[in-house]
């Protein structure tokens, strides 16, 4: 954390994806897809020390050098997310809980990453709203929408999942989706063999993979492909860098 004194005032500054907060985290989706323009850094310091109508006064009437060197403490927020806390944990819509992943995606099924995948890379080329709510629906479980259900099952009802997060704030669905990414970029940077990084797939003009196909290439029956879906992605990745293994020729 980075401590910031406005005349007697302290105030602390993350240093770090990780160190934000949830609120912090949600300001920083108003304004996704970033741009590092010098209003949005200052708009999202003000937002970030919560500072009172004296305070924000008191930081308008700063020299620009200073106003620059606080703002530059926000380079981080600029640069590829890479996070590995869970900063939003979840979201209540209804009186109902939602659960999120868990760190470094550590509890995410292969049914939801091979379903929501697809709906990630459609938004950052199309960056159509709707696919947020699908996102959403796969990433942030109610346990009572899912209970007694395998992932097949689940995403036939996927449309009106998503229908109920149209009521969650643009901006908070952002920043979750910023947090899935920043989160997946540590899944990728652990398994670089088998998860190329999207830029170089894009720099190749090779699609990105279809972890549907993949899983039904490897289940042998239906239940076989419950199975997979149920294990968790790191483990999956495992098993797939295993076998990767074993058929290198020696």
């Amino acid at each position: 954390m980075h401590s910031v004194k406005i005349g007697r005032h302290s105030r602390q500054l993350p240093s770090g994806w990780d160190e934000l907060n949830a609120g912090q985290l949600f300001a920083v989706g108003k304004y996704y897809p970033l741009a590092d323009l010098p209003h949005i850094r200052i708009k999202l310091l003000l937002e970030w020390l919560r500072l009172g109508w004296w305070l924000g006064a008191k930081i308008r009437t700063l020299q620009a050098w200073q106003l620059t060197e606080l703002t530059t403490l926000l380079d981080f927020v600029f640069e590829k997310p890479v996070i590995t806390t869970r900063i939003i944990k979840g979201f209540k819509i209804k009186r109902k809980w939602h659960e999120g992943p868990a760190e470094e995606l550590l509890g995410l099924t292969v049914g939801q990453w091979r379903i929501v995948e697809p709906f990630v890379a459609e938004f950052q080329r199309t960056k159509r709203k709707q696919l947020l709510n699908y996102i959403m629906g796969m990433l942030y479980i109610c346990p009572a929408d899912k209970a007694g259900k395998t992932w097949q099952q689940y995403i036939i009802g996927l449309d009106g999942l998503a229908k109920k997060w149209e009521v969650v704030p643009e901006h908070q669905k952002l920043a979750a989706l910023m947090q899935y990414m920043g989160m997946r970029e540590v899944l990728i940077k652990g398994n670089p063999e088998l998860l190329p990084k999207p830029d170089a797939r894009m720099t190749a003009g090779a699609p990105p993979p279809d972890w549907s196909n993949i899983v039904l290439q490897m289940a042998g029956t239906a239940s076989d492909v419950d199975r997979i879906d149920d294990m968790t992605v790191w483990v999956f990745l495992k098993y797939l860098k295993a076998k990767k293994s074993h058929e290198k020729p020696h």
